[in-house]
């Protein structure tokens, strides 16, 4: 398990440097200040959308940066939830941070597609929840429930997103 910070009263996750290959060397060499970045709401959306992007690796290449890609979603998540952002599907999120929820999803819906390419010893370590089995994701689309001036039970108030495509939930 990544060791947490002995700062703060939340855990941090600090990044490992298991990726080897000259390719993966970019990665390493950008984790930790994505690490800072997704310590922070305020730098969180760019950091995610980057690691998003970079994590999309080839199968080899994802599991010798698996650590450091679960390390860095495990960071992102603990800022989520200092910021009150309930990180289940189901859960009404206020419109502003809609697409932190959703960026998030994104993230963990690459962890899914690539659960093949990480050590069943890291799997292990998971602490998201619900999502702890990351058979149960889901891989299409993702309801999520926003507040809204609507009823609860009207259109408006639930939007559907595809977290590969549409990260910004406005669009």
């Amino acid at each position: 398990m990544p060791a947490p910070a002995a700062s703060s009263s939340s855990s941090t996750y600090h990044v490992h440097n298991s990726c080897t290959s000259a390719s993966n060397a970019d990665f390493y060499a950008v984790a930790r200040d994505l690490e800072r970045r997704l310590s922070s709401l305020r730098t969180f959306l760019d950091a995610a959308h980057e690691l998003l992007a970079r994590a999309k690796l080839p199968c080899s290449e994802f599991k010798r940066c698996s650590r450091e890609i679960v390390d860095l979603i495990e960071t992102g998540r603990e800022t989520l939830i200092r910021a009150g952002i309930k990180l289940y599907r189901f859960t009404s999120c206020p419109p502003g941070l809609l697409p932190y929820k959703s960026v998030y999803f994104g993230l963990l819906t690459v962890l899914r597609h690539n659960r093949h390419n990480i050590e069943p010893r890291i799997r292990g370590t998971f602490s998201f929840h619900p999502t702890a089995n990351l058979c149960y994701i889901a891989t299409a689309t993702l309801l999520i429930l926003c507040e809204t001036n609507h009823r609860p039970c009207s259109a408006a108030a639930v939007r559907a997103v595809d977290p590969l495509r549409n990260h910004a939930l406005g669009a």
